[in-house]
């Protein structure tokens, strides 16, 4: 995999969120997809997925850390319909899915799910953009993806269902 590509991949998918997304869960969204992002080109196993369904999987992640509130479910499905019909991309295929667990579990993983305070090691990059590391008190990826808790995620023949990790509606 080329972290680039996917790089590459994110910004051009998030040109299909809806323009009636708020420009901060936009922005949120962006944030924690490129940690995520980052994430993956540490582990094998996204060796030798296609850079596509990686970054779906990133974006996608990013969308179950935001609340229905900041990120209603019809924009959700809305970006997954403009995927599939603009983009070319099912988010329903197995790789998309099982790219979603294993970014998942190295998240959970990484402790970055929690609070400062509570985790035991590990740092949450508050600029992951510029690849700086700090544990200042500026808003960061940790901060965007307090949701991702635990959850279940389900293939569907739609959006690609997902509990949000906190159980907000």
């Amino acid at each position: 995999m080329n972290p680039p590509t996917v790089m590459a991949a994110i910004r051009n998918f998030f040109k299909l969120i809806p323009l009636e997304v708020a420009p901060t869960a936009r922005n949120d969204c962006l944030e924690l997809s490129r940690f995520v992002a980052e994430l993956s080109v540490c582990d094998y196993y996204f060796t030798d997925k296609r850079p596509s369904h990686t970054a779906l999987a990133c974006i996608l992640t990013a969308f179950e850390g935001q609340t229905h509130e900041h990120l209603p479910k019809q924009y959700r499905q809305k970006f997954v319909d403009q995927a599939f019909r603009i983009g070319k991309v099912n988010c329903t295929v197995q790789e998309v899915h099982d790219s979603r667990l294993k970014l998942r579990e190295i998240y959970q993983n990484g402790q970055f799910h929690k609070q400062k305070n509570e985790r035991s090691g590990g740092q949450s990059p508050s600029n992951v953009q510029n690849g700086n590391c700090n544990d200042g008190d500026e808003h960061s990826a940790n901060d965007v993806g307090q949701n991702m808790d635990s959850s279940h995620v389900m293939v569907s023949s739609s959006y690609v269902s997902d509990e949000p990790m906190d159980g907000c509606r």
